[in-house]
């Protein structure tokens, strides 16, 4: 049985794996076997062993290891009488942080005549880790361009910088406008690419859609106030109860199931 390979070098992405050669049962070894073992963030993400490679040398660089990721690697040799046992696996080692994952494109989430609210996703792509690969989010760079008065585009400009994945954009009421706008993530590695470009066309709202536009508008800070006055109200009342008997205990529960009933109502 082979020793355990050893690692010479990581990065964010990559690894440098070595091993020594070996004579199995008296006989010369024609070919290794690397395989590797990952781990996400918790040990429940923990996989079986994969096998990355089969040839006659000594070293491999796996190069699609994801960031913030921890990986173990275990050899076995093959002879003419056939493949050996594993050997054991090297030791743990977690790949370093890196830049996040590339946000989704920006969308409309509301237009009001006057105000664009714009929101967006952010989940890793297939070679991150998770969408900030390791570093908290800092921040999201929201950046516009727009039809110039002779029908040219302007170059981009930054317009926000901000922790939310939401922001609103005040504009001058229309006739018919055109905006582009895209959004990149920060975090203690730097930035991540860019997004695809969202598209808006702002026009000009009828009276009749302004009102429903601000019903809603209304109705969604209701709701937003009627949830913060219920968890406000059971959080004061637990300061009463104390650790009292099940009947107390009881009263407590139904004050939070009630803000969190009407928490649903606005999923």
């Amino acid at each position: 049985m082979p020793a355990a390979p050893t690692i010479n070098y990581f990065d964010e992405r990559d690894a440098k794996v070595q091993w020594n050669g070996v004579r199995d049962n008296g006989l010369e070894v024609d070919m290794f076997e690397l395989q590797r073992l990952t781990i996400g963030h918790t040990w429940e993400t923990l996989g079986a062993w994969s096998i990355l490679m089969r040839d006659m040398c000594f070293e491999f660089h796996p190069k699609d290891l994801l960031p913030a990721t921890n990986y173990s690697f275990r050899i076995r040799a093959h002879n003419v009488a056939g493949w050996g046992p594993p050997s054991e696996g090297s030791a743990w080692f977690q790949t370093y942080f890196s830049v996040p994952s590339k946000p989704e494109r920006p969308r409309e989430i509301l237009w009001d005549g006057h105000i664009l609210t714009l929101g967006w996703k952010h989940k890793p792509g297939i070679k991150d880790s998770s969408h900030d690969n390791g570093s908290p989010i800092i921040s999201y760079e929201v950046q516009r361009r727009e039809l110039s008065v002779n029908e040219q585009l302007t170059k981009w400009k930054t317009v926000f910088e901000l922790k939310d994945k939401i922001c609103e954009f005040k504009e001058a009421e229309p006739l018919a406008l055109e905006r582009w706008f895209r959004v990149r993530a920060k975090n203690a590695k730097g930035y991540s690419e860019w997004s695809e470009e969202g598209h808006f066309l702002l026009r000009r709202l009828s009276v009749a859609e302004k009102e429903e536009t601000k019903k809603r508008g209304k109705k969604g800070k209701r709701k937003t106030r009627k949830i913060t006055m219920l968890k406000s109200h059971a959080i004061s009342k637990l300061i009463k109860i104390g650790s009292g008997g099940g009947d107390k205990n009881n009263k407590f529960k139904k004050l939070m199931n009630a803000a969190s009933a009407t928490k649903g109502e606005t999923k």
